[in-house]
This record gives C-alpha cells, structure tokens and sequence, in this order.
C-alpha cells in the first residue's frame, strides 16, 4: 500500500502541535500564539466542498454524513453561544426528520437543504465563515 503525502494542512498542524508541545510557556503562564481556528477552518471548507459535491451528485446519505461532521467541528462554537439550547434542539429536529424520510428522496432533499443552510448560518455566527464589511468603511486589521 503506497503512503499518502502530507498535505500542506497537515504539516502546518504538526508545526504548531510540536511548536504548543515544546513551548514551556505555554503551560499556565501565557495564551497560545497558535489557533485552533485556521485550522478549523480549513477543515470545515473541505467538509463544504464534499458536502456540495454530495448534494450536486443527488447523493442524500452522504450528504448527511458529512453535515454530521460539519456539526461536530462547530459543535464547541455553538456551545459558547448564547442560544446554544436551541440550536442544538433546531439541528436534532432535523437530523431526526432526515432519518426519518431517508428513503423520501424529495423530502430528504428539502430537509437537508434546511439544515444545510442552518449550518452555514452557525458558522457565519461562530466567525468562522463569511465576514461582510460595508462598503463605506475601510476594513485593515
């Protein structure tokens, strides 16, 4: 079996998993100049990209698989929000009605495209997806 080259994701983690690990700073005294987040956020565009390759394909049950791994990594994000019992609630009634019509092709569609949306929404929320400036202002940071 051939091995699988590291992709450029996978060696930034590694750099900054050993940089956390060796940096005796890091432990008590000072914040971590390292964040999960990019990281994060380079895991969740590849999930949205299988995930609309999935829809675009008429693939339902992959599809919602990979919503399920969308929800696992914005599940801490969503925790810290302040309707985090709601949209927990919001995103169990759809996975259950999803389970539900899994053989409902026309309804499965319908009900993942919600929950589909739903996800882009939380991400948005938790700063880990879109970011809109007005136009009239300068945005440098």
């Amino acid at each position: 079996m051939p091995i699988r080259p590291f992709s450029a994701v996978h060696f930034i983690y590694l750099y900054v998993c050993d940089k956390m690990i060796n940096d005796t700073n890091v432990l008590n005294k000072e914040t971590s100049m390292y964040n999960e987040a990019q990281l994060q956020i380079a895991r969740l565009h590849e999930l949205w990209l299988r995930s609309e390759h999935a829809a675009n394909k008429g693939d339902p049950k992959t599809w919602l698989w990979l919503q399920d791994s969308i929800w696992r990594e914005l599940r801490a994000d969503i925790e810290r929000m302040a309707d985090a019992s709601k949209i927990i609630e919001l995103d169990n009634q759809l996975k259950s009605l999803a389970l539900k019509n899994i053989k409902h092709y026309n309804k499965l569609y319908y009900i993942l495209s919600q929950r589909h949306e739903r996800l882009k929404i939380i991400q948005d929320k938790a700063g880990k997806g879109s970011k809109y400036v007005r136009a009239d202002e300068d945005d440098f940071e």
